[in-house]
């Protein structure tokens, strides 16, 4: 079992730099394989679940915290696996219905980026189920999260489960 590094795996069996491996055999010799793991999912980059809320939709918020993270709409599009102008237009209507720019703090759960690929599941319905399974949240407390009612939290994953 490796570390999983992006793009990469990081495990002693694998071909990768002398770097990687030197990190890896530090941290088996430490016996810290498993913090740092910890550390990395808390760490990985994706998207803050504190950006949602009852102004905008979530494609919106998204879009909106991407575009202030600095990135292209191509990049964006690409991420969502929307096109780019179905991004633009939802930058700029997030930008109308809510000027502030997002807090940059760190969140206690982070969607990643590929959570917006299935395209199968509506957004909300991808948001809802990777919180419920990959964090095992309640729906009140999704609810909570993304500022929207516990019974459509409900809802929204019950029909992404019947799909």
């Amino acid at each position: 079992m490796g570390i999983n590094r992006g793009a990469t795996n990081l495990d002693k069996d694998s071909t990768n730099s002398k770097t990687e491996k030197k990190l890896y055999n530090f941290l088996l010799d430490k016996g810290l394989i498993t913090e740092y793991i910890e550390w990395e999912e808390k760490n990985k980059p994706g998207i803050p679940v504190h950006i949602f809320n009852s102004t905008l939709g979530p494609y919106e918020s998204i879009c909106k915290y991407l575009k202030e993270q600095g990135f292209k709409n191509a990049e964006i599009a690409r991420m969502t696996g929307r096109d780019s102008k179905s991004v633009w237009q939802a930058i700029n209507k997030a930008k109308k219905k809510y000027s502030k720019k997002f807090l940059n703090k760190k969140s206690e759960y982070v969607l990643p980026y590929d959570v917006l690929q299935d395209d199968k599941y509506s957004i909300l319905e991808n948001i809802v189920t990777r919180l419920k399974t990959q964090y095992n949240l309640g729906f009140t407390k999704i609810g909570e999260l993304i500022d929207r009612d516990p019974r459509t939290i409900w809802t929204i994953y019950q029909r992404s489960i019947k799909r």
